[in-house]
């Protein structure tokens, strides 16, 4: 019984953490959202990164209707702004916070898509 018992726990435990295991797109299909690259290096300036809420991001960032776990640009005084979804967001969209990162670097640094 008390096998059974000890046996039954262990697999609710690896149940509920695999549950909250982030899943990760493969780092090919990552890829393909880096900027070229000649804009796929860090700003040679001042950068103000946050990390928000889903609903944040939804509300800062444009594109209506469409899923977006970032969003980013050079503001006119010549800051590189860019917004995060914190990782709750961020484990559902299956990318790595680099790549996000690095793609929104890529529009501080000119790069349009």
């Amino acid at each position: 019984m008390k096998k059974t018992l000890l046996s039954g726990i262990a697999a609710l435990l690896l149940a509920t953490g695999a549950a909250h295991a982030a899943w990760k797109l493969p780092m090919d299909t990552q890829a393909k959202v880096l900027p070229p690259k000649e804009f796929d290096h860090p700003f040679d300036g001042r950068t103000e990164l946050s990390r928000v809420t889903q609903a944040e991001i939804n509300r800062i960032c444009p594109n209506p209707g469409q899923r977006k776990y970032a969003c980013g640009g050079l503001r006119p005084d010549g800051i590189c702004v860019v917004w995060i979804v914190d990782d709750d967001g961020l484990d559902l969209s299956g990318y790595d916070y680099d790549v996000i990162l690095r793609h929104e670097i890529g529009h501080c640094n000119g790069w349009h898509h």
